[in-house]
């Protein structure tokens, strides 16, 4: 991932053209209601070989994963794979003013994380630094088991 983010905004053109109810007009209805996706929210992969290490749904959320509906990025993880977890994030505004908040003042204040495939594993409470080494550490076993090729940093 880029160190800044780049639109500074989600670009919606083609979601909303992407719709059942926009396409109807070019295929029908029958047909347009078989168009169905999902955005892939997170695909954690390998800074050295650049192979795919884990898939992640992100929702910003007070729910715990279990309440969303994750199948499809669960189905993808097994057919390649791969493990797959839901992460849920609550956010906290103008109240740290911490260096890491974002623009509008927010910045994350707590990672709910589940792991949906291969398997469904326990609800895991962290914060955003044991978040980060959690997802550093999918790097680390890689480079130890498959990669065998760290990077120096």
């Amino acid at each position: 991932m880029s160190d800044n983010e780049r639109a500074g905004r989600r670009d919606l053109l083609y979601s909303g053209w992407h719709r059942p109810r926009r396409v109807r007009d070019l295929i029908g209805g029958t047909k347009a209601a078989h168009l169905l996706m999902i955005d892939l929210d997170g695909v954690e992969y390998c800074p050295t070989c650049h192979r795919t290490l884990v898939l992640i749904e992100t929702k910003n959320s007070s729910n715990d994963p279990e309440t969303f509906p994750t199948y499809v990025t669960a189905a993808l993880a097994v057919d390649a794979g791969l493990r797959a977890f839901c992460v849920c994030y609550s956010c906290v505004c103008g109240v740290t003013g911490d260096k890491h908040e974002t623009r509008d003042g927010c910045d994350i204040a707590e990672f709910r994380v589940q792991q949906i495939a291969p398997s469904t594993g326990e609800l895991l409470a962290m914060t955003p630094e044991v978040y980060a080494y959690w997802l550093h550490a999918f790097r680390v076993e890689h480079w130890r088991f498959l990669c065998r090729a760290p990077p120096d940093r």
